[in-house]
């Protein structure tokens, strides 16, 4: 059994490479708690659920991220990957 901390990379719940753009769809329910990154920096990501309550755990990191469903929906964000805040700096 390997869990999300292990295998080639820990942490990653979906992977797309960066030339992929083809649209991702992901509809869950009651039941279906997910965790881990989603990574598809180029690839639309429409996320739906059928019942309220938490359905994904982790970051997500899209092109566009659509949230629909017929009740509400949770995403808690849990920092898998850390991540530095950019620095902006003025140069003469």
């Amino acid at each position: 059994t390997t869990t999300i901390y292990s295998g080639y990379y820990p942490g990653v719940f979906l992977y797309s490479d960066r030339a992929n753009t083809a649209a991702f769809t992901w509809a869950g329910s009651t039941s279906s708690i997910s965790q881990g990154t989603i990574y598809l920096p180029s690839s639309p990501l429409t996320m739906s659920g059928s019942s309220s309550g938490k359905v994904f755990i982790g970051q997500l990191i899209a092109d566009r991220f659509i949230l629909g469903g017929s009740n509400s929906t949770t995403v808690e964000f849990y920092e898998y990957v850390k991540t530095a805040v950019p620095k902006v700096y003025l140069v003469d």
